[in-house]
């Protein structure tokens, strides 16, 4: 067997991978699973904080409490605004001043269903702002930890409004809280996004001290972002069905002998019309010239259901029907074109084919050579 006609069987094995049920419904599961879990994620609703609603409470807070003497002048907290001016004094290392958003009615919230947090700010000579999450501190071994374990971000602001998207998953414990609470460098910890005590928004390493700074905080949400997750599903899908065209080609492979398939059928007459037989083997065999034979075609006129004869001819020849047909056609041909006259687009018109071009196609294919070269090597 030559490699042209190896490349073609192998490529057989895989235009039949569809004709096996169960390859079909394993994709049709997978597919309306990942789609199910797709459609679940998108329809989490965001988590509004601001515009406000009655389940948050607001707090100011300064760097007194540090030993500081930064002041909070104005606050402002309406249904689409937050605002405070506030002026930044020498006394901490870093002068700071935030907002502390908590639950009202419960001790906790339950962010785990968010991967960002999406804020639409504007600042007043504030070059940075620090993002921080709460949960309760697991670390109380000193006297000196806190009863909260806090897990920030800081990012760099404009001067004009603007939208901010932080990653909850980047949110780090800061080497000035790790050494208070002894946790080594190298432990790495995640905030529990199920049991948030309270999230805070505050200045961050502003370099300009003085009077008349601000900030306004126009929406506060956590939301979803599904980009990972489609990534993930798609090479997910993209697995299984590889994983199916593997194990498909290898039980095929394993199937295939040297031993090459012979196809018994009858020879076409020219002069007369071919009869129908019971059988619809025997039925395709005789009737393969016809350039409307189709599956349907052969089951309405021998009684078997089209599955059955795509089955039968898939598991008896390890090939589908229209190649099994096309096989007939061109082992047909290549007899008429070294017993008769007739030119290569006559020939394509009786052994079944609707055009010469795709009687060309096929027949080089699984000959490895045109038909004029296939007639002039033989003769």
């Amino acid at each position: 067997m030559n490699k042209k006609k190896q490349h073609a069987i192998d490529f057989g094995l895989l235009k039949d991978f569809f004709y096996f049920n169960h390859n079909r419904w394993i994709i049709v599961a997978s597919t309306v699973l990942i789609i199910s879990i797709y459609l679940y994620f998108l329809s989490i609703p965001k988590l509004n904080i601001l515009p406000v609603v009655n389940n948050f409470k607001f707090a100011f807070y300064t760097d007194i409490a540090n030993g500081g003497n930064s002041k909070i002048i104005k606050q402002i907290v309406s249904n689409s605004l937050i605002y405070f001016e506030f002026d930044l004094k020498e006394g901490f290392l870093s002068p700071f001043v935030g907002l502390s958003i908590a639950p009202k009615k419960d001790s906790i919230v339950n962010l785990s269903y968010y991967n960002r947090l999406c804020l639409d700010i504007e600042g007043n000579r504030i070059n940075s702002i620090d993002v921080s999450l709460f949960n309760r501190n697991s670390f109380k071994k000193f006297a000196t930890s806190t009863d909260e374990l806090g897990f920030h971000s800081n990012f760099e602001i404009s001067k004009e409004r603007k939208r901010y998207y932080i990653n909850l998953n980047q949110l780090k414990i800061p080497i000035w809280l790790r050494d208070i609470n002894k946790i080594s460098p190298n432990e790495e910890l995640k905030p529990d996004l199920k049991h948030i005590l309270n999230f805070n928004i505050a200045t961050a390493y502003t370099p300009i001290l003085g009077n008349n700074l601000s900030l306004k905080i126009y929406s506060i949400s956590f939301e979803r972002n599904n980009y990972e997750l489609i990534i993930f599903l798609i090479i997910a899908e993209l697995t299984v069905l590889l994983l199916l065209i593997v194990t498909h080609y290898i039980r095929g492979y394993l199937r295939k002998t040297s031993v090459s398939v012979i196809i018994a059928y009858k020879s076409l007459d020219l002069e007369n019309e071919t009869q129908q037989l019971n059988n619809f083997l025997t039925y395709i065999n005789s009737n393969f010239q016809d350039n409307n034979l189709t599956l349907e075609h052969v089951s309405k006129n021998t009684g078997f259901n089209h599955r059955h004869i795509a089955n039968s001819i898939l598991q008896t020849f390890n090939c589908n029907f229209k190649t099994y047909v096309n096989q007939l056609r061109i082992n047909e041909a290549k007899r008429l074109l070294l017993e008769s006259e007739l030119n290569v687009g006559e020939i394509a018109f009786k052994v079944g084919f609707i055009n010469q071009s795709h009687f060309n196609r096929v027949f080089k294919n699984l000959v490895g050579m045109n038909p004029s070269e296939f007639r002039e090597n033989k003769q």
